[in-house]
C-alpha cells in the first residue's frame, strides 16, 4: 500500500513538473520568436502568425479564436500579448483548418502585402505525417491567398521531436519549400537539456532552442542540393531568454551574381503581340549579360513578359490568380496610352475653278464685249461730229478700246462726248465686278480649305459610333475607371456609348479598317509604322494613362533581385534604348493588308489655318503669262497699225 502511495505521489509530481516545463517551453519559444521579429522583421509590415490546434492547450486555442472572431483592442490570450507588447505593426493569428480563416484575412489586410511569416507547428509524439500535413496545408494557403514574395522570412517552430526524427522533417521541409524558391527560413528546435545528471533524481530540466537553416547550396541554378541543416545559433533559458551569439540567422542564401543559370519562360497569350519578339529580344540581352540562357517552357520556372498598367495594386482584384503571383521588375520601358482615331477627312472647295473658264462663260464674256462696242459705236454716230473723236467713229477701234477696258488696260485716246464718257464708266464697273468674281475663283483655288474635325474627346468617340480595337491591358486599365471592382474579360463590350473590340491584333485591325478607333499604348504603334516605313505621326488623343513595359517575375523568385538590379542597370545606361532603335530598323513587321494606313496618318498641312501652297499658283503662273503675250501681241499690232495711218 505504502508502495502504492509513494508511486501517486511521484506520478503526480511528475505531472506538476511536466506540465510546468511545458509552460516554460511555450513562454521560450514566443519569447525566441518575439526576439527574432525585433531584430529581423521590419516595423510596419504584418506578421502572420499560424498557430496549430494542438500547439497549445484548448482553452487556449479558444480564446485565440475568439479574438479573431470579435476583432477586440489589445488580446489577452500569451500567443498575441508577446506579439503586441511594445511593437507598432499588425499580427494576424489564424487556425489554418478552420473555415472563416480566409475571410478574416480578406477583411483584415486586402491589399496588404505579407512578407514574414511565424508557423508554429502542433505538438506530437507520434509520427511526422501530422507536421507534413500542417506544413503542406499552410503553404498552400499562401499560395491561394497570393501571400508569398521575394522579401518573405519564414520562422518555423517545431515542439519538442522524437531523437532521429528532426533532421529528417526538415528535409521533408525543405522538399515542399525548394519547389516554390522558398529559401529565407529558420527553423526552431525545441531541446531539453539536463544538468547535474549524476544523480537522475537531481536532474534539472532546461528548455534550449537550436536555430537551423540551409547554408552552402551546391547548385545556385536550381538550388537542387544542399549541404545538411546548419546550427547557427541557440536559444538559452537563462533570465528572460538570449541568443549565444549574435549571427545572422538569415544570411544571403543566393550569391548576388548568379552565372550560368538557364530559365524557362512563359510567353503563352502573347504570341499575336507585336513587340513580343522585341521584348524577347531586350530580355535574352539583358539575361545574356549576366550569363543566363532564356528558353520558353510549359512549366515556367521564373521569368514571363508581361505589359503590366500602372494600377498594380488593384492586381488581386483585376487579374486571375496565375497574373497576380506574377510582380514586375524594373519597368525597361514606359509609355502612355492614347485614343487612336481617323484623321479629318479634307474640306471640299469652295467652287471650281475650272467652271470659270466653262465655254457659256467665254461666251457671255465675248457677246458683252461684242455688245459694248457696237453700243459706242452706235453712241458715236448719233452725236454730233464736233464733239467725238475720228477714232471713236471706227468700228475696230471701238473693239480694240472695250477690249483694253476688259483686260483691265487703259485706252489709247478718251472720249470727248459725255454719253460716251457714261457708258465707258459704266463699263469699266461692270468689268471690274468680273475681275472681282475672277479673283474670288483664284482666291478659292489657291488656299488649302483644310480639314474636317477630328474626334478629340472620349465623349465625341463614344458617340460617332466608331469601332474601337483594343487589347486586354489596354481595356482593363480603361474600363477600371468606370467600374474598379467589376473587370471582365470580354471579346466585345460596350462602354459609354462607344463600341469596344478586343484584339491581340487590335493595331494591325485598326489599321486595316477604314473607319475605327484604337485605344493603345505608343510604344506598339511607333514600332508598328517606323517597321511599314512610316516615320509620321498618327491622329490621336490622350487618354491620361500610363503604361510601363516590365519583364514579370514571380512572387516567389529567388532571382528576383538580381533581376532587377540588371534591369535598372540597362535602363539608367540608355542600353534599351539603343536595343530598341536598332532593332526595329532591322525587324520589320508585316503589315502589308493595312491597305488604310493612310487615312490614319496625320497630313503635314496644319488643320488649324489656311495655308498658301506654290503649287497651287501653277495655273495663275501660266494663265498671267498667257496675259502678258497677248498684251504684247496687241501692243505690237497697236504700233503697226498706227505706223500705217501716219504712213498713209
Amino acid at each position: 500500500m505504502k508502495l502504492i502511495i509513494c508511486i501517486m505521489l511521484l506520478l503526480l509530481v511528475f505531472h506538476f513538473s511536466h506540465e510546468e516545463l511545458q509552460m516554460q517551453e511555450k513562454q521560450q519559444i514566443l519569447s525566441c520568436v518575439k526576439s527574432i521579429a525585433e531584430k529581423y522583421f521590419e516595423e510596419g509590415l504584418p506578421v502572420l502568425v499560424s498557430v496549430s490546434n494542438d500547439a497549445f492547450e484548448k482553452e487556449e486555442n479558444r480564446n485565440l479564436k475568439n479574438v479573431i472572431q470579435n476583432h477586440i483592442g489589445l488580446p489577452s490570450d500569451t500567443v498575441i500579448k508577446h506579439f503586441s507588447y511594445n511593437m507598432t505593426w499588425p499580427v494576424f493569428v489564424y487556425y489554418p483548418s478552420s473555415q472563416w480563416t480566409k475571410e478574416i484575412i480578406a477583411v483584415n489586410s486586402p491589399n496588404t502585402e505579407v512578407f514574414y511569416y511565424v508557423i508554429i507547428l502542433s505538438e506530437v509524439f507520434v509520427n511526422l505525417n501530422k507536421h507534413d500535413n500542417e506544413l503542406r496545408h499552410l503553404i498552400d494557403m499562401y499560395l491561394n491567398l497570393n501571400c508569398l514574395y521575394p522579401r518573405a522570412k519564414f520562422v518555423i517552430v517545431l515542439p519538442t521531436i522524437r531523437k532521429g526524427q528532426k533532421f529528417p522533417f526538415i528535409e521533408i521541409m525543405y522538399e515542399r519549400l525548394y519547389l516554390l524558391h522558398v529559401f529565407n527560413v529558420v527553423i526552431l528546435s525545441v531541446e531539453r537539456e539536463y544538468l547535474n545528471c549524476k544523480f537522475k533524481s537531481k536532474c534539472i530540466p532546461r528548455i534550449v532552442i537550436e536555430v537551423y537553416t540551409w547554408l552552402n547550396f551546391k547548385n545556385f541554378c536550381y538550388l537542387l542540393e544542399y549541404e545538411k541543416p546548419t546550427l547557427i545559433n541557440r536559444w538559452n533559458h537563462d533570465g528572460n531568454g538570449e541568443f549565444q551569439n549574435d549571427a545572422d540567422i538569415f544570411p544571403q542564401k543566393v550569391p548576388s551574381d548568379i552565372r550560368g543559370c538557364c530559365l524557362k519562360a512563359d510567353f503563352q497569350g502573347y504570341e499575336d503581340s507585336l513587340t513580343v519578339d522585341l521584348e524577347t529580344f531586350l530580355l535574352n540581352a539583358t539575361l545574356s549579360s549576366l550569363n543566363f540562357t532564356l528558353f520558353s517552357n510549359d512549366m515556367p520556372d521564373i521569368i514571363y513578359r508581361s505589359k503590366m498598367i500602372h494600377l498594380l495594386t488593384i492586381g488581386s482584384r483585376m487579374f486571375n490568380k496565375k497574373v497576380a503571383e506574377i510582380v514586375p521588375l524594373f519597368p525597361h520601358l514606359s509609355s502612355k496610352s492614347y485614343f487612336y482615331v481617323p484623321c479629318g477627312k479634307q474640306n471640299i472647295r469652295h467652287g471650281n475653278f475650272y467652271k470659270v473658264f466653262d465655254w457659256s462663260v467665254w461666251l457671255v464674256l465675248f457677246v458683252s464685249w461684242i455688245f459694248s462696242g457696237i453700243v459706242i459705236w452706235l453712241t458715236s454716230r448719233s452725236v454730233d461730229n464736233s464733239d467725238e473723236s475720228v477714232c471713236y467713229r471706227s468700228i475696230s477701234y471701238i473693239l480694240y478700246c472695250s477690249l483694253a477696258v476688259f483686260v483691265s488696260y487703259a485706252v489709247p485716246q478718251m472720249p470727248k462726248s459725255t454719253i460716251i464718257r457714261m457708258f465707258f464708266l459704266t463699263l469699266v464697273c461692270f468689268c471690274y465686278a468680273t475681275n472681282t468674281v475672277f479673283q474670288s475663283f483664284f482666291t478659292s483655288y489657291l488656299i488649302e480649305p483644310g480639314f474636317n474635325k477630328q474626334i478629340s474627346t472620349v465623349t465625341e468617340l463614344s458617340h460617332s459610333n466608331i469601332t474601337t480595337f483594343t487589347d486586354f491591358f489596354s481595356l482593363i486599365n480603361y474600363r477600371n475607371k468606370f467600374d474598379e471592382y467589376n473587370v471582365l474579360n470580354p471579346y466585345y463590350m460596350d462602354i459609354s456609348g462607344a463600341n469596344y473590340i478586343y484584339s491581340n491584333t487590335s493595331v494591325l485591325n485598326f489599321l486595316s479598317t477604314e473607319y475605327a478607333a484604337l485605344l493603345a499604348d505608343e510604344f506598339e504603334m511607333k514600332v508598328t509604322l517606323q517597321s511599314y516605313g512610316y516615320n509620321v505621326e498618327t491622329c490621336k488623343f490622350h487618354n491620361s494613362d500610363s503604361l510601363m513595359y516590365s519583364f514579370g517575375s514571380f512572387s516567389y523568385n529567388v532571382y528576383y533581385d538580381v533581376l532587377n538590379r540588371r534591369t535598372i542597370q540597362c535602363f539608367e545606361t540608355g542600353l534599351f534604348n539603343y536595343l530598341i532603335n536598332n532593332y526595329i530598323p532591322a525587324n520589320k513587321i508585316d503589315i502589308k493588308h493595312a491597305s488604310e494606313i493612310d487615312g490614319k496618318l496625320k497630313s503635314s498641312i496644319n488643320v488649324d489655318y489656311f495655308i498658301y501652297e506654290i503649287r497651287h499658283l501653277k495655273l495663275a503662273f501660266i494663265l498671267l503669262i498667257c496675259g502678258y503675250l497677248l498684251s504684247l501681241i496687241v501692243f505690237i499690232v497697236e504700233i503697226a497699225y498706227f505706223r500705217r495711218n501716219m504712213f498713209n
